[in-house]
């Protein structure tokens, strides 16, 4: 199991930094931010969320098969969403005028864990 989530942190890392900096033209904080601060918040964030990814694999596999992926697609979407929610309001990043919103959040933010994570794991598992 460990050599499994250590592959997964790998590849979800490496995934989530390439989403983040196609995404990060819909932030306001990015456009704004010196070279310097982009690449800064381009790392914290896909480590962030490869660590997310992780844990949520790690508990989704407590539960039997057949309920496994959907408690891994729940939990990223139900992640995603408070963590977005929480951050926008504490002022941690703000959108820029073409981020398309939905429920308060944004929507490439909202699915990236969901859609990264589904990747993820069928890189790990075919390789």
């Amino acid at each position: 199991m460990v050599k499994t989530l250590i592959k997964i942190l790998i590849v979800a890392v490496v995934l989530n930094l390439i989403y983040e900096l196609l995404h990060s033209r819909l932030y306001k904080t990015c456009l704004e931010a010196s070279f310097k601060k982009y690449w800064f918040l381009m790392i914290k964030a896909c480590i962030f969320d490869g660590i997310a990814i992780t844990i949520i694999y790690y508990f989704s596999q407590l539960f039997p098969d057949y309920l496994k992926l959907i408690i891994f697609s729940v939990a990223t979407l139900a992640f995603a969403y408070f963590w977005e929610l929480h951050s926008i309001k504490k002022g941690k990043w703000e959108y820029s005028k073409n981020m398309p919103v939905v429920f308060g959040v944004g929507v490439t933010p909202l699915f990236q864990l969901f859609l990264t994570g589904m990747v993820v794991l069928y890189i790990c598992k075919a390789f």
